[in-house]
């Protein structure tokens, strides 16, 4: 049992230290691209690597495991910091994501779709700055 509790730490930190990685450098390459054509979209792209930054965070600190006891269903945190108030922000940083994926999808329809509208159009101009 101590076997697999050691396989699974080490996963956890080599997958946190990847998305770290991986995130930072999707931030680099975003910010860096003097490219006109990726515009305002490379708000979004960076809000949600920034976003996945926090939930790595969150997840390596709390590492919540679901946990079933007869019919009743138990989130806890088995990581460094295992208080409730951790669960409980790991859950609000797990559902903040979807969000951001609802509006990066409905962003790229729109940009698609209406490619004119992108001026005029308010919900693409929420994801906008002066650009």
């Amino acid at each position: 049992s101590s076997f697999f509790k050691e396989i699974a730490f080490i996963s956890q930190v080599v997958i946190t230290i990847l998305a770290y990685i991986f995130n930072f450098i999707l931030i680099f390459i975003v910010q860096t691209n003097t490219r006109k054509d990726i515009g305002t979209y490379r708000i979004l792209i960076t809000y949600f690597a920034v976003s996945d930054l926090y939930y790595n965070s969150m997840h390596f600190v709390v590492y919540p495991i679901p946990e079933m006891y007869g019919n009743s269903f138990v989130m806890r945190g088995h990581g460094w910091y295992t208080e409730l108030l951790g669960v409980a922000l790991y859950c609000g940083v797990y559902g903040h994501a979807f969000p951001i994926i609802i509006f990066h999808f409905v962003y790229r329809f729109m940009a698609i779709k209406y490619r004119n509208c992108s001026k005029q159009c308010t919900l693409v101009r929420l994801c906008s700055t002066n650009q």
